[in-house]
């Protein structure tokens, strides 16, 4: 990714919050984006629900252009009409809530396809993941959860084992944006946020003898 390409991302998800906020008289959540709101009312887009997959490994599906899919979800084949402003989204996401962190995800991905289609560098899933992490975690809103949980930027390390405490934090910083602790510290790397994140593959120091 290019710095311009960054910054132009970053632009769109900054003109969107905008939007979005503009739709409050100043009561709100001061640290969650409500992105289904979002979705509908600064997107337009329309929301709905099927099973998508047999193994439910498609958690959702869009189009910019109106397309019509055949799908098998198991037991029957469906018709799936999408009319070029419609997010699709796997049903048994619902049975997490609408309010976990992998339906909030997918839900913003989808709707970020929505945006890359109109933009300069095609409608790659990357890009998608990108804008979706702006949308959901806007600068302004990630620093104020990291105050909240007594950490300020940059955070220097994300080790659960090594420093649990810090670590347990931006968990909390994660659950109050509404999303997973892994997607806020790629959020965080790509801002230039995270000195060094070990969270995936955490080194473990060990002593014998």
């Amino acid at each position: 990714m290019t710095g311009l390409q960054k910054r132009e991302e970053e632009a769109i998800g900054a003109r969107l919050l905008r939007e979005y906020e503009s739709l409050f008289d100043g009561t709100r959540c001061p640290w969650r984006v409500d992105i289904r709101l979002l979705a509908e009312q600064v997107l337009h887009l329309k929301i709905r629900h099927a099973h998508l997959s047999p193994d439910r490994k498609i958690w959702g599906l869009t189009s910019t252009e109106p397309l019509t899919l055949e799908l098998f979800d198991g037991e029957n084949w469906q018709k799936i009409s999408l009319d070029g402003a419609t997010v699709c989204l796997e049903k048994d996401l619902l049975s997490e809530g609408a309010l976990s962190a992998r339906y909030r995800f997918t839900l913003a991905h989808e709707a970020a396809h929505h945006l890359t289609a109109k933009g300069t560098h095609g409608t790659d899933e990357g890009r998608a993941n990108r804008l979706a992490a702006q949308l959901l975690m806007p600068k302004e809103y990630i620093g104020r959860a990291l105050f909240c949980q007594g950490l300020s930027c940059p955070v220097s390390y994300a080790n659960p084992y090594v420093l649990p405490d810090l670590f347990s934090r931006l968990s909390g910083a994660a659950s109050m944006l509404g999303v997973s602790v892994r997607a806020l510290l790629i959020r965080l790397t790509d801002l230039g946020w995270l000195l060094r994140d070990e969270s995936v593959c955490p080194q473990m120091f060990w002593r014998t003898g």
